[in-house]
This record gives C-alpha cells, structure tokens and sequence, in this order.
C-alpha cells in the first residue's frame, strides 16, 4: 500500500492532512467519472472509522479523526449521511469550497485518472514515468511532478465499510433488465436513483439473485394490482425494505390441485 501527497498541500494544511486529502482526491472523482454517489449537488465517498483505519494502519482512529475534523473545520470537506439505516454510523464525504479550489489548483486532471484508473490497465514505461492505457487512448504520460500521487491508486480496497471495497461489477444492467421485463417497464440503466439503490445493496452484501428474487416476489405480488402496480420502481423494490421483501413468501402458482412454489425442485 503506497500514501502520497502534494507538496503544496502540505506546507499550508500539514503531511497528514495532505495524504488523506490525495485520497479524496482520487475516490471522489472516481465516483463522479462513474456517476456514482450523487447527492444535493455533489458526488461523495463513504467510509467507517473502522474502515480509515485499515488504510492508514499507522495512525490511531482518534488520530484519523483529528485529521478529518481539521479538514472539515478549513472546508476541504464537507461531512454528510446518507446512509438508510439510522443505525449505520458510515460517514459520507464531498469537497467543501476550499476542497474543490484546492483539487482544481492542482495539475492532475483527476477526471481523466479516474476514467483511466476505473476501467484500464496501469502500465509503467520506466521508472520515472507513469501511463495508463484502455482500449480506445493511447498510452497517456502522466507528469512527472505527480508519479508519487498516482502510486498510490494501486491501494487495495481495505474494508467492507467502504465504497472501496467494491472489487465485483454491480451488474446493473442485468438487473434494470430483469426489473423491465417481468414488471413491464422502461427503465433506463443510467436511472441515478436506480443506481445509487442497487448500489447500497449490493455494498450490503446481497447479489444479483437477490435482487431478481425481490423482483419475483413483488411482481407477483403487485403486478396485477392496479394500486400497488406503481411500486414496482427501483426506488420501492430495491430501498429500505429490501430485506423484507427478500424474505416475504415466494411467489406461487396454482396448476390443477397443486400448489408449486417457485424454485422448488420437483
């Protein structure tokens, strides 16, 4: 695991400041490069006391959040919840004011790192110099002045706390599709509230067959109810009540004198 920074962060906010600051720089963009975490008018990233702690082993949880109150109290952040459960104590995180000025001042262009670092292989030419590579760009030189802070986009996803730890593709196509053709809708795969509900779900541990169980179950449910038709939207089927609709009854269908539930081996 490599920690950077730059150094004109760290002569005015502080080292620790700085390092942590690199670290928003890259999750938060690379939530905004892939539209994810999108709230009043701000993309953010999310972690547990828990979860800082595991990517930066070497201070104490209390140490971390010093550094982060410091950061909130000069603006470079800002602190939010978003989270559906009242119980989940993740803390949520954008730029403040003095954040975004900060990032915008420096001479990565985070958007194009983020795409890159998303979806592309990292290459290395030599030691000096650092390149990423996807399938439609060239090989793209990264400055020189900043192969420090693009080391450490080789940190490994560290806790289940966080939006980091995502490592599986979140097939939200696949889903939306199974949504559209069992309820007969229209929705599209780029709905944000589709999914930003998807997301927290999956991040929750529960998987594709999860979500088309819960789709099942309510379709059978509310299809056919002229009432209750309208739920059938991600927001309802994939929000707070998730789990409760997981494991409501399975949806049956009467053949002569036989009951058979579905899923049931014959």
């Amino acid at each position: 695991m490599k920690h950077s920074y730059e150094a004109e962060i760290a002569v005015k906010y502080g080292i620790e400041v700085a390092v942590v600051f690199d670290m928003f720089c890259f999750w938060i963009n690379k939530n905004e490069a892939n539209e994810n975490n999108y709230h009043d008018g701000k993309y953010w990233t999310f972690n547990s006391a828990k979860g800082f702690k595991k990517i930066f082993p070497y201070w104490s949880e209390k140490k971390i959040q010093r550094i982060l109150q410091k950061m909130v109290d000069e603006d470079l952040i800002i602190k939010g919840n978003y989270n559906e459960n009242p119980w989940n104590q993740t803390s949520w995180y954008a730029f403040g004011n003095m954040g975004e000025k900060v990032k915008n001042a420096l001479s990565i262009d985070w958007s194009i790192l983020s795409n890159a670092f998303t979806e592309s292989v990292q290459c290395t030419k030599d030691k000096s110099v650092q390149c990423t590579k996807d399938k439609s760009v060239q090989c793209k030189t990264v400055n020189n002045t900043v192969n420090n802070t693009v080391n450490k986009r080789n940190i490994k996803e560290s806790s289940d706390d966080t939006d980091l730890s995502a490592t599986e593709t979140i097939p939200y196509v696949e889903i939306i599709d199974y949504l559209n053709s069992k309820c007969s809708k229209h929705y599209k795969h780029t709905n944000r509230i589709a999914r930003e509900k998807i997301h927290a779900r999956w991040h929750e541990g529960f998987r594709l067959k999860d979500f088309k169980l819960v789709i099942d179950v309510k379709a059978y449910d509310w299809l056919n109810d002229t009432k209750m038709n309208k739920y059938l939207r991600p927001d309802t089927l994939f929000g707070s009540k998730f789990e409760i609709y997981l494991n409501s009854v399975a949806p049956k269908e009467k053949t002569n004198n036989f009951v058979i539930t579905k899923g049931m081996k014959m």
